[in-house]
């Protein structure tokens, strides 16, 4: 029991912005594909980024091409059409992550192209680890809700 003359202490807060707020995601795949994969394309109302983790991969954004070396990723805005094709000579290995996300603050990443510098890789990493940690679906498989795994009592299920 606190005591009736007992100080009261105002403590300031430091409000903080959320630049970005992903609410929710689509898919986190990362594949190991043959020198000779072609993706046709798709298009949908969402994000997706594109992580080259080993090897070449080229890529179509709308009428765009490009190649994409490892360490690279690219990001589609929702409704461009992209498609993906390994390069026939190098089996590449992507990080695929599309998700939600409203904040005006993406707009910084249309037309995009970044090379990843160490900590991205690490950050990467630790996402495709923590993919695996809380789903049993296999990496190159989509995520289900109703997946997670029971150990993972902080995210949210069905």
């Amino acid at each position: 029991m606190i005591p009736k003359d007992y100080p009261t202490v105002s403590y300031p807060e430091v409000p903080l912005n959320r630049e970005i707020e992903i609410n929710s995601i689509i898919t986190l795949f990362y594949f190991e594909y043959a020198k000779d994969y072609v993706f046709h394309g798709e298009a949908h109302n969402f994000w997706e980024f594109l992580y080259v983790d080993k090897g070449k991969a080229e890529v179509m954004a709308d009428a765009e091409g490009y190649e994409l070396e490892q360490g690279e990723m690219i990001f589609h805005k929702p409704n461009e059409f992209h498609s993906i094709w390994a390069d026939g000579k190098t089996a590449p290995n992507l990080i695929v992550v599309s998700f939600i996300c409203r904040s005006p603050a993406m707009k910084f990443f249309e037309n995009k192209i970044l090379k990843v510098d160490q900590e991205g890789k690490d950050l990467l990493a630790k996402i495709i680890r923590e993919r695996s940690d809380c789903f049993s679906d296999p990496l190159d498989k989509r995520v289900h809700a109703d997946r997670i795994r029971p150990d993972r009592p902080w995210l949210e299920g069905p």
